[in-house]
């Protein structure tokens, strides 16, 4: 992880935004959750949550953090942060977070999970924007953004909760890619689509058709390494130049890799 990275971006133009506009007046209650493809716990999909959604519930946690939980139905999210040496959550910059909550205790604990989906482990970083506390403790007013990493992987699970905020939302952190397709069958359509030379259509088509007999046959790594293949060839596709009769548009080939990564990412492997 980055010393500077996507989560100081969103900060930054929150705070000039803040700035600029002057503190409002109104309370927002929100949830924010953008996933890059291959991150586990949000599924590479970007998801806005709001009071119309769910119920928000927001307490103290042990550690002298806060918890907040969303509960939507189908959907239902917990996020938990915490500061070093169980010391009271304010307006800051907490990094080098890990799994709270066993964290170190010098050092800041986050836990996003949900959907059915958690980390054994992970790194991670958020910044508390605003938070205040009732006289016998409880939580009034919480705003924080917040950056993931599960199992050491490098994509990341980015987003905003706000609970009776009077700052104003956060602007969504920027994605890599945002794609609804999730299933073979879907991209095997958008392949179909593509205006390109036989070749490539039968290569694509060759390794989404061995990334599905991988999943028939319960050959999951065999479905993630073929998946893999067909993302390096659609790009390598998109590098040939325009006047090559087997190349694809750049856009194109993001958007397949961008699907192709949501797939992936649901295909369990178990230890």
């Amino acid at each position: 992880m980055l010393p500077v990275g996507v989560l100081g971006v969103v900060a930054a133009t929150f705070l000039l935004h803040l700035f600029s506009a002057g503190t409002a007046s109104a309370q927002t209650t929100s949830l924010d959750l953008r996933s890059q493809p291959g991150d586990y716990i949000g599924g590479g999909v970007d998801q806005t949550f709001g009071p119309a959604d769910g119920i928000f519930t927001v307490l103290r946690n042990f550690n002298n953090g806060v918890s907040v939980t969303f509960n939507g139905g189908p959907h239902w999210w917990f996020l938990n942060f915490a500061g070093p040496q169980n010391t009271p959550l304010v307006p800051g910059v907490y990094e080098n977070a890990t799994r709270w909550p066993f964290h170190s205790p010098t050092g800041p604990g986050l836990d996003i999970s949900g959907e059915g989906r958690g980390c054994n482990t992970l790194t991670g970083r958020f910044e508390v924007l605003e938070a205040v506390y009732g006289t016998t403790g409880e939580v009034e007013r919480f705003a924080a953004t917040f950056e993931q990493h599960c199992e050491g992987g490098v994509p990341a699970l980015l987003g905003s909760v706000l609970y009776n905020s009077t700052l104003p939302p956060p602007p969504p952190p920027p994605t890599i890619c945002v794609s609804k397709v999730a299933t073979i069958p879907a991209l095997l359509t958008e392949v179909g689509m593509l205006q390109t030379g036989g070749r490539t259509l039968n290569v694509l088509q060759y390794f989404l058709l061995a990334a599905q007999w991988g999943l028939d046959n319960n050959r999951p790594r065999f479905a993630r390494s073929s998946l893999a293949e067909f993302i390096s060839r659609a790009v390598h596709a998109s590098n040939l130049g325009s006047a090559n009769p087997n190349a694809i548009p750049v856009t194109a080939a993001d958007s397949l890799a961008c699907g192709a990564s949501n797939v992936l990412t649901n295909i369990l492997i178990q230890k």
